[in-house]
């Protein structure tokens, strides 16, 4: 695990602890830990915590209003009604953002309890809400190609979630989200006030979360694939393998192949001839030719990324032999797992279209292929 350390002035109280900054590394994107005001932070979002009425009268909800003006309230709260648990997106209003998040961790009922200091939420209650605020956050990030966040400790304020628990739970559910992702994310995390841990604390419960997220990635590519057995193939299928006339070739991992048999499907649809391993032949050593004469003669390679398939060695030699081969790659997103290892450095910048927002990757997806097959 690679640690950066970056430090900066003293605190200048009685407890003289130092003001730093920590940053965590996992794969392309990393977790920094920062101290100070997150209306400061240059990242192209910034996190709120909020009540369900978007009132932004407490904590950090009220610093970012009264840095970025009323109008990030006034956008935020043409969405209501809002439910616990979920994030509003608003515009930054005066702030350099592209948005503020809104993530909602009072309802009503609640906030009257609260500011009446009547209520604090069970366990149960603190780590259902900060996760789903966190993975909603993410599928934002990813549906509006964020590459830059800042969190605050959602629901410690107003909210009165207890500190300690809330770091713990954030810690984990960042890298959590980080695993699901190709794409190179900056998540920072502001701690405004110490409370009842210090720097160190804190510090420690995001190492910790790191080295066990990045021991978990090294275990899964450490992971072993073996040959299945040779197959024998019908004369129709040995014609159709031997005498490639396609211009798009499909990888995949098999336990995948219905949606890897409806891409292809749709792509022959639009009058587009394809390849694609029906048998799993690649598993079989005499048909390994096969597979490379397949991606030699075509012109797009589509790799149905997902967990499993970047851990699958064949798979990943196919898609290594058409970055070789400088073919055009196109990845579809079956979920957001990192590209395996051997991939990222080549595919990090390629456009990648999300399988599952319908019927967006549709129309993505036509688009990429008459582009590449008109034009190149």
């Amino acid at each position: 695990m690679e640690k950066v350390y970056i430090c900066g002035k003293k605190y200048q109280d009685n407890r003289k602890m130092e003001k730093e900054s920590r940053t965590y590394k996992y794969n392309a994107s990393s977790v920094t830990i920062k101290f100070g005001d997150i209306t400061k932070s240059t990242s192209e979002v910034i996190v709120s915590s909020d009540d369900t009425l978007l009132t932004m009268s407490g904590g950090v909800s009220m610093a970012i209003s009264h840095a970025g003006g009323k109008n990030i309230q006034e956008d935020a709260q043409k969405q209501l009604p809002a439910t616990i648990g979920n994030v509003v997106v608003s515009c930054a209003g005066e702030l350099s953002q592209k948005h503020i998040f809104h993530c909602l961790t009072i309802d009503d009922k609640y906030l009257s309890e609260t500011w009446a200091g009547l209520n604090v939420p069970n366990a149960d209650k603190v780590n259902n809400i900060v996760r789903s605020c966190i993975d909603r956050c993410f599928q934002l990030v990813h549906a509006l190609q964020i590459s830059s966040i800042a969190f605050p400790i959602i629901g410690s304020g107003s909210a009165h979630m207890p500190y300690k628990t809330v770091v713990e739970i954030m810690a984990d559910e960042l890298f959590n989200q980080l695993q699901k992702t190709n794409r190179p994310i900056e998540v920072e995390v502001y701690i405004y006030s110490i409370l009842d841990m210090s720097a160190f604390d804190i510090f420690e419960i995001f190492a910790f979360k790191s080295a066990i997220a990045n021991f978990i990635k090294e275990q899964e590519n450490n992971s072993v694939e073996y040959d299945r057995k040779p197959i024998e193939l019908s004369q129709e299928d040995l014609a159709y393998y031997k005498n490639p006339d396609h211009e798009v070739f499909i990888s995949y991992k098999r336990e995948e192949s219905e949606k890897a048999f409806a891409v292809k499907d749709l792509i022959e649809k639009w009058g587009i001839k394809t390849w694609i391993d029906k048998n799993g032949i690649f598993s079989s050593y005499d048909f390994k030719e096969v597979i490379e004469k397949a991606i030699e003669n075509t012109r797009v390679v589509i790799f149905m990324s997902s967990e499993q398939a970047n851990k699958s060695v064949y798979v990943k030699n196919e898609v290594k032999y058409a970055i070789t081969c400088k073919k055009n790659i196109i990845p579809i997103m079956l979920d957001h797992s990192p590209f395996g290892d051997g991939l990222r450095m080549d595919l990090v910048n390629v456009n990648q279209i999300d399988y599952s927002i319908q019927p967006e990757f549709e129309k993505e997806l036509k688009t990429s292929l008459d582009y590449i097959l008109r034009t190149q």
